[in-house]
């Protein structure tokens, strides 16, 4: 429970240290507070990201701050409702992955994304045809406004 987001942050640090001695370009942020200047990018990649965080809105937010007028962010999020069946048909628990801060759903991020982004494109995957509910995840491209 509580021990979780600590030893998970230690990870990552970890994580980003060895990164920074590979390669030096490697910069450690915090998503909301980028060390960037207002609108110095024309993309963001938010890939399994926002599920990790508190406020997915604020993420969001930092994002549009970044990205120059008609940047894309894209984002990918995970089903957690069926990634949760499938840690439990493996016996693996806790059945919900504990660093999932936020559960995240095709309407929840529309919201989010309000009126700093107009969504270009959307699908779950990996079958396309199928609804999100049955889905692993959800693709989002969206252009700042």
């Amino acid at each position: 429970g509580t021990q979780t987001a600590p030893v998970q942050m230690d990870v990552s640090l970890r994580r980003a240290r060895r990164a920074r001695e590979k390669r030096p370009q490697v910069l450690c942020g915090d998503g909301y507070s980028l060390p960037f200047a207002s609108e110095s990018f024309s993309l963001v990649l938010l890939v399994a990201l926002i599920e990790h965080t508190s406020r997915p809105w604020d993420v969001l937010r930092e994002a549009r701050r970044v990205l120059k007028p008609g940047g894309r962010v894209v984002i990918v999020v995970p089903n957690d409702v069926v990634m949760s069946a499938g840690r439990l048909m493996l016996g693996k628990f806790p059945i919900r992955y504990p660093d999932h801060l936020t559960f995240v759903t095709p309407a929840r991020l529309r919201g989010w994304l309000g009126g700093d982004f107009a969504i270009k494109e959307k699908f779950p995957l990996p079958f396309r045809f199928l609804p999100f509910s049955v889905n692993l995840v959800y693709f989002v491209v969206a252009e700042a406004v």
